[in-house]
């Protein structure tokens, strides 16, 4: 799919390809921090969450351009999304040495599982959502591997087989039902989706021909290389090593599914037959372009054009005007879905006018 149409003034672009570097420079501190030690791992991860708030709150949130073809400087920002894999190595294997080889305190290791974690979620985990979609099958590699870093891999199938498909509808596990907290959404995404990649592939495969249970099903081999990755990080960096890397996979993927939370919140697609539903458009996601969104998160936020075209490459994405926008970019909202009645006084109002638009519209 291609998008034409009008092309409003994007406020970051003179400066764009150097702000997407802006993970990256986040990640260099947080590696200085691990070394560094004491609280700092802890000022880090509160700057991640409440000093990007911050710059969201004062800074503009931008409507970007609509495309009609390709990024001139793809390959910077494929190289730019592929580079997260060694950063994402470093800073795992950096905070694994530091819990198991030198002398840390209790705190200090809460402080660097943290932030390793919170690294899986916002480093890792994005820049494997980009790379899962891509067509190159070197591209979707490093998206795999990047996920077995957080025990996630099963998340390339559920997402692109099954989220894709079903977003705003029951099947779906990743889309927040409306006065859901984020406390009961977690548990219930996280365990829904698991299950559901089960079924996407066994139904793959029994679609083909082929055995479901079998060396053709590819969760069989990623529940192989998760085990083969938490062996070796025992191996390496001891049962202390392997615990910190378990319980920061876990921050990770909180991470993962507070996002979730934050994209669909609330925002259904209609039935139009028995388990038939309309087809999604921008009104089915919340979108934002504020500035720690739009550069930390590879335009994460501009989740309608994500779905409507999962292929078209990040920076290649706008925010129509059109579609719901959130008040505040992702780290405000992951702070608000924090507090269950603060979110729902803010959110509730904004999916009441979203539906009430679609129904003026049919």
């Amino acid at each position: 799919m291609r998008y034409h149409g009008a092309s409003p003034t994007d406020a970051w672009r003179p400066m764009t390809g150097v702000l997407h570097l802006y993970p990256y420079f986040l990640a260099l501190i947080g590696i200085g921090t691990v070394y560094v030690g004491g609280a700092w791992p802890f000022a880090f991860v509160a700057w991640i969450f409440v000093g990007n708030a911050i710059l969201e709150a004062i800074l503009p949130n931008p409507v970007g351009p609509r495309r009609k073809g390709p990024s001139r400087d793809s390959a910077y920002y494929m190289a730019l999304v592929a580079m997260a894999l060694p950063v994402q190595l470093v800073t795992t294997a950096y905070g694994l040495y530091r819990v198991s080889f030198t002398e840390v305190s209790w705190l200090e290791i809460a402080g660097i599982t943290f932030l390793v974690g919170t690294s899986g979620g916002s480093l890792a985990m994005v820049a494997a959502h980009e790379l899962v979609h891509r067509r190159e099958s070197w591209m979707r590699g490093i998206g795999v591997s990047l996920l077995f870093l957080v025990n996630n891999p099963h998340f390339r199938i559920e997402h692109v087989y099954n989220h894709h498909k079903t977003v705003g509808t029951p099947r779906d596990p990743a889309t927040a039902k409306l006065g859901e907290t984020i406390w009961g959404f977690v548990p219930r995404s996280i365990v829904g989706q698991y299950v559901s990649a089960w079924r996407v592939e066994t139904e793959r495969l029994r679609r083909r021909g082929h055995a479901a249970f079998g060396p053709r099903n590819r969760m069989i081999w990623y529940l192989a290389g998760m085990i083969a990755v938490n062996g070796a990080v025992a191996v390496v960096f001891g049962w202390l090593g392997l615990a910190v890397f378990l319980v920061q996979s876990y921050f990770a993927l909180n991470a993962l599914e507070i996002i979730n939370y934050i994209e669909h919140y609330g925002l259904v697609r209609r039935e139009t037959a028995p388990g038939r539903y309309e087809r999604f458009g921008p009104q089915h996601a919340w979108n934002t372009a504020h500035f720690a969104t739009e550069f930390g998160l590879f335009k994460l936020g501009r989740h309608s054009a994500h779905h409507m075209d999962a292929h078209l490459p990040y920076p290649d994405l706008y925010n129509e005007a059109s579609a719901p926008q959130l008040p505040i970019g992702y780290a405000g909202c992951y702070l608000m879905a924090l507090v269950p009645p603060l979110w729902r006084r803010v959110m509730d109002p904004r999916v009441a006018a979203v539906r009430a638009a679609e129904a003026a519209a049919q």
